[in-house]
């Protein structure tokens, strides 16, 4: 590791690769989640997402809140960003196990 590294706290993105065959011998000190527990994370992040929109939208409508227009374009606008994103990764989910599934065994 050169200081640089060492300057800017680098030295933790560096790890050893080490493969194994065998599933069962997992490292403990590996702590990364699974694709299921990412997925189910960020579509949460879409639903929160999602009901501040609203709420922005329910807010702005009855006055109740100071919301600006601004505000709610903004929430508004990240909410179907997330939304179309998601939808994008679920699409090419859904091709690639298609495609498993046309495979010839």
């Amino acid at each position: 590791m050169t200081d640089i590294s060492k300057a800017f706290g680098l030295e933790k993105l560096y790890k050893p690769v080490s493969f194994s065959l065998s599933p069962s011998e997992k490292s403990t000190d590996d702590q990364t989640p699974s694709f299921a527990e990412i997925f189910k994370s960020t579509l949460s992040e879409v639903n929160s997402l999602q009901y501040q929109a609203k709420q922005a939208q329910i807010a702005l409508a009855t006055g109740v809140d100071d919301v600006s227009l601004h505000q709610v374009m903004v929430i508004t606008e990240q909410a179907r960003l997330a939304l179309d994103f998601m939808m994008a990764v679920r699409n090419k989910i859904m091709d690639a196990y298609n495609e498993v599934m046309r495979m010839q065994i």
